[in-house]
């Protein structure tokens, strides 16, 4: 997990840390200065109950993605919008977001499991 001070978090990100980050990230991709996933679940309601799992990180950070949904289909942008580019908040929340997606594909019930 990427670690820095609060101050630091918001930090504009150099083309090599973007790509070093990025490589932990093997299901995201880079679009610009935004990071992005797309996860397709078995429907809706799984869908928007995955969305739901990630109120609690993304409040807790002070970070928020953009998000689309169509029908199964979730996509998750991240980019700090008040830097102009990545920061170490994107891939903070990006790592938390595929342990979320692992996890709660594996629960039969699809509950969030932010441990």
């Amino acid at each position: 997990m990427v670690q820095h001070s609060q101050t630091d978090d918001r930090r504009r990100l150099t083309e090599v840390e973007i790509t070093q980050l990025l490589s932990k990230l093997p299901d995201w991709k880079r679009e610009n200065q935004t990071i992005i996933y797309t996860h397709t679940f078995n429907n809706f309601i799984e869908s928007i109950n995955f969305i739901n799992c990630l109120v609690e990180p993304a409040e807790t950070l002070g970070h928020h993605p953009d998000i689309l949904v169509s029908y199964n289909r979730v996509t998750i942008s991240l980019t700090t919008h008040d830097q102009g580019g990545l920061t170490p908040l994107d891939f903070q929340l990006a790592e938390t977001i595929s342990n979320l997606v692992k996890t709660f594909s594996e629960t039969s019930g699809k509950q969030c499991n932010i441990n």
